[in-house]
């Protein structure tokens, strides 16, 4: 059901694959809903594609709503969540990211209980973060976007 088979949502979080077309596209460009929420998983491919967007959220100081505002600006953001939802590079199957929200998110109640008062909404250290993130990286679990759970929104 939703595409959730095998079980994995009973253990992880898992995300939709939700995705909107991109302002100024032309339908063209129709990446996952939610740049604020998503973080890719970090590996050694996109270590350099992440330092470039780190160094591209860090422009402006902290406190600076840019820190939000970045994930959603960022050409590098925008190549990461490409790669993640691409079928050629996740074959059609859940793949991991450390966070994700593109709208709807399974949360499996036991790893909400067993986090306790841990499990909780956390805007960052410059309180710019999104709170999809901050909550993910509580609850210290593999997270996934599911391609075969989707909806299409429209702008």
């Amino acid at each position: 059901t939703l595409g959730l088979e095998n079980g994995i949502a009973q253990e992880y979080v898992v995300a939709s694959s939700s995705v909107q077309i991109w302002a100024g596209g032309m339908g063209t460009v129709i990446p996952p809903y939610d740049f604020a929420a998503f973080r890719a998983n970090p590996t050694e491919t996109n270590q350099r594609v992440r330092g470039l967007h780190t160094f591209y959220c860090h422009l402006l100081p902290p406190g600076d709503r840019w820190r939000n505002m970045c994930h959603a600006a960022s050409p590098m953001q925008l190549f990461m969540i490409l790669q993640s939802d691409d079928a050629t590079y996740n074959l059609g199957k859940p793949h991991e990211v450390e966070s994700a929200y593109n709208g709807l998110a399974m949360y499996p109640m036991s790893l909400i209980r067993s986090r306790g008062k841990a499990a909780q909404y956390d805007s960052g250290d410059d309180n710019q973060r999104c709170e999809h993130v901050g909550f993910h990286l509580s609850l210290r679990n593999t997270m996934y976007v599911n391609p075969k759970w989707s909806m299409n929104l429209k702008p």
